[in-house]
């Protein structure tokens, strides 16, 4: 008694042709979705950390500032100059009469990785005015 043994479709070995290139436009879809966005989060990463220099830099102007170093004075230092490119530093001094306070407002802005000029980051303090500081 012989049997004959067929093979079946359902179990064959391998993968078709037709799978490999469904598989490989798949991956190629998710990789093209996903460069756009890697590169997406780096230039926002860049972005923040020099947000984070430009604060770091107002507050070390406002404790030269409070430290009785006059704001006409007051320059960006040379590595935020480098690191900020096209960085405008702006500082602005209000008097309020009752107590003699000095309201300082400095600002900064600078070109993104993009090169378009950001929002100014803003610092302010109060100082109090001594008598013959007051204009």
């Amino acid at each position: 008694m012989t049997i004959s043994r067929r093979k079946s479709s359902a179990s064959r070995n391998g993968v078709s042709l037709m799978e490999l290139i469904v598989s490989c436009g798949v991956i190629v879809g998710l990789v093209s979705v996903l460069i756009p966005t890697v590169q997406r989060y780096a230039q926002v990463r860049n972005d923040l950390a020099m947000r984070d220099l430009a604060i770091r830099e107002l507050r070390n102007l406002a404790e030269q500032g409070l430290s009785g170093t006059p704001h006409g004075e007051l320059k960006l230092s040379e590595w935020s100059t480098e690191n900020l490119k096209g960085a405008a530093l702006v500082i602005d001094t209000t008097w309020v009469d009752d107590p003699p306070l000095q309201e300082v407002r400095m600002s900064l802005r600078w070109q993104n990785s993009v090169g378009e000029m950001t929002a100014a980051t803003e610092l302010r303090y109060w100082q109090l005015a001594s008598e013959g500081e007051r204009r």
